[in-house]
């Protein structure tokens, strides 16, 4: 009868690894994925506002508000007409 080497030697360790070689690397790329999201949703979700930020909101704020200022006096300049013989392809 042929006895049994408990230990487990290199050769049984390769013969292992060159038949799941695919399912190895597939199972560690997967996870290391994972915790690579994990990581990354911890690290957004517990960023916490700064003060620069509320300052920037403030001055977006104003520059809104320009903005919506022009806007309105644009709307109050009367409408471009055309010299007479042209045709405005856009108008509807």
């Amino acid at each position: 009868m042929k006895t049994v080497n408990k230990k487990m030697s290199p050769e049984i360790i390769l013969t292992v690894f060159r038949r799941f070689h695919l399912t190895i690397f597939v199972v560690l790329f997967v996870s290391g994925l994972s915790l690579a999201v994990i990581m990354l949703t911890n690290i957004f979700n517990s960023s916490s506002p700064d003060s620069t930020n509320s300052q920037t909101a403030s001055q977006n704020s104003s520059s809104n508000q320009e903005v919506a200022d022009k806007i309105l006096q644009q709307e109050n300049i009367p409408p471009y007409t055309l010299p007479d013989g042209r045709i405005n392809p856009f108008s509807e």
